[in-house]
């Protein structure tokens, strides 16, 4: 099964390369799960949101899965949901995805910072307890996917720090999160994707178990895919096309 992952478009700002980068994938005529890992839009430009996904739906056959990005306003998710319904919308959420012989649970969110920026703790007084209540949400839908489910994890900010390499240390707490990682090496989902990192240059890390991956287009300037494949022993693996 194709898996196609991509965050950080930033509409109108990158949509031209994106759309190159679109005609460059390989779909093969197959059913395809799309991740899109936030920030589609250029701080809250909800209105450039239509041409990124009628250019994805043009493209191929498939579910397409987002969550939103830190530019994708807490005020505009209600707008984007109802405009945009064509797109399953995970905000702290858990999907379960089934195709064939595989069975895949997509828990999204936007994601936690070890240190909120500025404008965040200027702009949203209880922002700690938000990132605290996030982790603590995500925890507990990671506990309750069934047995038999490939997890994989779908946020906006990094989950880790390995795959920041590139960004500047100083800023590290605000791009991504240590304690998210904790839960990685927790519970050892299948898959972490995230976006949000643009001058990332390490690309794809592990953490125990959990293969990450990076797939902000800044970063990138490519839409990324993977096969699920199955393996002898009946666990799934991600490979990239």
């Amino acid at each position: 099964m194709l898996i196609v992952a991509v965050g950080d478009v930033h509409a109108p700002k990158y949509f031209k390369e994106f759309l190159s980068a679109l005609s460059r994938v390989n779909w093969s005529g197959s059913n395809a799960l799309v991740l899109l890992a936030g920030d589609l839009v250029d701080k809250g430009k909800i209105e450039f949101m239509k041409p990124v996904i009628k250019a994805i739906h043009s493209s191929i056959n498939g579910v397409i899965i987002g969550i939103f990005g830190n530019e994708e306003y807490d005020s505009l998710k209600d707008k984007i949901r109802s405009e945009y319904n064509s797109i399953i919308w995970l905000d702290d959420e858990v999907y379960y995805y089934e195709h064939e012989d595989s069975k895949i649970a997509i828990i999204g969110s936007r994601g936690v910072l070890d240190k909120p920026t500025l404008w965040q703790r200027r702009n949203i007084p209880n922002i700690e307890e938000v990132y605290a209540e996030r982790l603590e949400k995500i925890e507990y839908l990671l506990k309750k996917v069934p047995l038999g489910y490939t997890i994989i994890l779908l946020t906006h900010y990094a989950p880790t720090y390995l795959t920041l390499e590139g960004e500047d240390k100083r800023i590290w707490p605000m791009l991504g999160s240590k304690r998210l990682e904790k839960l990685l090496l927790k519970y050892q989902p299948k898959l972490a994707i995230h976006a949000h990192a643009h001058k990332s240059t390490r690309h794809e890390a592990y953490v125990k178990s959990t293969q990450v991956i990076n797939v902000s287009f800044p970063a990138r300037r490519s839409i990324v895919t993977m096969n699920l494949k199955r393996q002898d022993s009946g666990l799934e693996r991600f490979l990239f096309k």
